[in-house]
């Protein structure tokens, strides 16, 4: 039987993610640049499937990056980024890949408990109040 990893599944992502015909930019193997590639296509998604699919792709490559991180990578970091983009898909209506992102959520919660990895909150961004200008009441 063969287990399937989150490498396999960034393999088959990468396959469905690549039109026919269009070189890309990073190699399929290389997790340090698919990663934040499929996230930066999530953000440009123009829709909520295109972008779930893209922020579960992101997830899969930093699951896979956690497992096998190349020398100086602090796994718990791309643990953390797994965790967020699977949070982002989820907040999204659901898609066909519902039950892979459920899923997805699923390992990606048990592989931060098994290395006890606690995440960051995400501060919330606090946009600056609009500038106002003072009239001289003359």
């Amino acid at each position: 039987m063969i287990a399937a990893t989150p490498a396999l599944h960034l393999l088959v992502a990468l396959s469905m993610a690549a039109p026919t015909g269009t070189p890309t930019t990073c190699a399929a193997d290389d997790l340090h640049c698919s990663a934040p590639a499929f996230a930066a296509k999530a953000r440009r998604a123009e829709s909520d499937t295109e972008r779930v699919e893209y922020l579960y792709f992101a997830n899969r490559a930093y699951l896979a990056l956690a497992e096998q991180p190349p020398t100086g990578h602090v796994p718990s970091r791309d643990l953390c980024q797994a965790k967020l983009l699977i949070e982002q898909a989820l907040a999204l209506p659901a898609t066909q890949l519902r039950g892979r992102v459920v899923e997805s959520r699923r390992e990606t919660l048990a592989r931060l408990t098994e290395h006890k990895v606690r995440c960051k909150r995400s501060k919330p961004v606090q946009k600056d109040d609009p500038a106002v200008a003072l009239a001289d009441d003359a």
